[in-house]
């Protein structure tokens, strides 16, 4: 029989030691690009490391959780900018669970961005003292190739359909994309980018966090983990304007799945959802060799109204998951979060 222990990793160097034991769990798995040993990495140097990793006893990496530890509570590395989070596991048990349970340095666990058929999900769902609540949604879309777009949006009527084609028409003559995923172009376009987070801030459209650093994206594109999506005014229009970019998208995409990370769009009337169309016709592009495949796009967190409206995907939800070991901490903590969703439950309706 097995007899299994837990080693927990505080610093870089010893993190940088898994990384062979890491990917190999993660090509074996399930997981969103999320979970990536490049990306973790990039993410950690100024967090509090506490990495647990689950060791059989031939000395093998069975299960790693990418944490830190922030005043006593577990939380994923860079839950903030993280869609999905999820631990790297191919053993089926709870050892590392009943470890948490005893150690005293972890007072409670507060795990963001959980779907439902994750791993961890499965394993602390129903766990004692815990609780599991939705405040966020994330949508998918699965559509077919196609040399006739938007035929393939046979979830939409034909009103629609002619909505995305109006879309596409309505900027096309106005600037064209281009899709790099090599960090030279990424250097070259990064003061566009630096301007676009700064216009969005400024216009109250996102928070100044959030946006995770530029050295992050910079190693994801390096590893050809992320690409970026360019929207450039024509010549004529820059010129008058002043301005040679009006949108950049940074996603995740392998095969048939393309995952939305970051949108950034300039003062421009329904240019954001002109590039996510484009996007979303250039990946579905017929070349007769895969009319019967699924293309499936994921928009990421946040159930953004413009993007059901348009698009039409699949929502479902993504759970917080709070195991406390305190029990006073653990019914204090129910109270304020099931008042919270009633409130913003209530203040949805009455914003109707």
């Amino acid at each position: 029989m097995n007899q299994y222990s837990v080693k927990i990793i505080r610093d870089i160097d010893s993190f940088c030691q898994i990384e062979k034991d890491w990917n190999y769990l993660y090509d074996r798995g399930s997981y969103s690009k999320f979970q990536l040993f490049s990306y973790n990495y990039n993410c950690i140097k100024s967090q509090s490391l506490f990495t647990l990793l689950l060791i059989d006893s031939h000395n093998r990496i069975l299960e790693i959780w990418p944490c830190v530890l922030n005043k006593g509570s577990l939380v994923f590395i860079d839950s903030i900018h993280s869609d999905f989070c999820d631990i790297i596991s191919e053993y089926n048990g709870d050892f590392m669970l009943k470890f948490i349970m005893n150690n005293f340095e972890i007072k409670n666990i507060l795990f963001q961005n959980i779907k439902s058929h994750s791993k961890v999900y499965k394993l602390l769902n129903n766990f004692n003292n815990s609780i599991t609540y939705s405040t966020i949604n994330y949508s998918v879309l699965s559509v077919s190739h196609t040399n006739n777009f938007p035929a393939n949006f046979t979830h939409f009527v034909y009103r629609q359909r002619r909505r995305l084609n109006r879309i596409i028409k309505k900027h096309e003559h106005e600037c064209s994309m281009l899709i790099v995923n090599d960090v030279d172009t990424f250097d070259t376009y990064l003061e566009d980018v630096k301007y676009l987070v700064k216009s969005m801030i400024d216009r109250g459209i996102r928070s100044p966090d959030f946006l995770p650093e530029y050295s992050l994206m910079r190693e994801l594109i390096k590893k050809n983990n992320l690409y970026m999506s360019i929207l450039k005014y024509n010549e004529e229009i820059a010129n008058s304007i002043k301005k040679n970019i009006c949108a950049i998208s940074f996603y995740f995409k392998e095969d048939n799945d393309v995952s939305f990370w970051i949108d950034l769009y300039d003062n421009l009337s329904m240019i954001n959802i002109y590039h996510n169309t484009l996007l979303i016709k250039t990946f579905t592009e017929d070349n007769n060799k895969r009319s019967n495949e699924i293309v499936k796009f994921n928009f990421g967190r946040g159930d953004y109204q413009y993007k059901i409206q348009n698009f039409g995907p699949d929502i479902f939800p993504l759970y917080n998951i709070s195991i406390y070991k305190n029990k006073f901490s653990f019914i204090l903590n129910k109270i304020y979060i099931y008042l919270y969703i009633f409130v913003k439950g209530l203040y949805k309706i009455l914003k109707r």
